[in-house]
């Protein structure tokens, strides 16, 4: 109860216990004493495990619980948001649209350097092949990693 009103500290909890009334009520008038090692100073957690079960088991049986779903998931990965490694679909389109117009202005480059310099230091047909492949590649994983967000989206939905 203590936490789901915000409390985290054992003084903040021994004062509760003597200004709130649900609590006083809920105690049974008991009275803290201050002599005593705080519970929640993790020198008993067998006791407060037990304790924990107990009430959940009582608040069942009270029918205290809405029955709605509820999870918390305590994991932490660590993180990389990078603007370079994070999508959303309207990124993704974006990059995809990008990736076609760097392709099409780099063909027409090609064709344009072919018709005003017919000489001089060309590439091969495998070097212009792998650099055609590479563009390619790069917008497929976009587009990949677009029809991969936009099933995610469905999956929520």
């Amino acid at each position: 109860m203590a936490i789901c009103i915000g409390i985290r500290s054992s003084r903040l909890l021994e004062a509760e216990c003597l200004r709130n009334v649900e609590v006083i009520w809920l105690l049974g008038k008991l009275d803290a004493e201050t002599s005593k090692p705080s519970p929640t100073s993790g020198r008993q957690p067998e006791a407060l495990r037990g304790v924990n079960r107990q009430f959940t088991v009582l608040c069942r049986k009270l029918e205290l619980f809405g029955g709605e779903l509820l999870a918390i998931d305590g994991s932490k990965f660590g993180a990389v948001n990078a603007r370079d490694q994070n999508f959303n679909a309207a990124k993704l389109q974006d990059l995809i649209e990008r990736a076609d117009a760097h392709l099409a202005e780099y063909l027409q480059a090609l064709d344009s350097a072919d018709v005003a310099e017919p000489g001089g230091t060309a590439l091969t047909k495998n070097e212009l092949a792998r650099k055609i492949a590479a563009l390619q590649e790069k917008q497929n994983w976009h587009k990949n990693c677009w029809r991969n967000w936009m099933r995610e989206q469905k999956q929520i939905a």
